[in-house]
């Protein structure tokens, strides 16, 4: 399998106002599982933005980042 170089942006068609941006070189081009998600807020204690996610596979590798508002 060779690595994905390309990274995507997708807007939900539920809601527009969430996005999911997928980052590069993760292996193939499927969907990558996803075995963690971390929210920003878990990280920051005094952020006050939109909510963030950070999805990691089970490589501990950062894969892709949703945004929800």
């Amino acid at each position: 399998m060779s690595k994905s170089n390309k990274m995507s942006l997708s807007i939900s068609d539920d809601d527009p106002a969430v996005g999911y941006l997928t980052l590069p070189g993760h292996q193939g081009t499927e969907t990558v599982a996803v075995s963690r998600t971390i929210c920003l807020r878990e990280l920051l204690d005094d952020y006050k933005g939109p909510d963030v996610n950070l999805d990691f596979d089970s490589y501990g590798l950062l894969v892709g980042i949703e945004s929800v508002g």
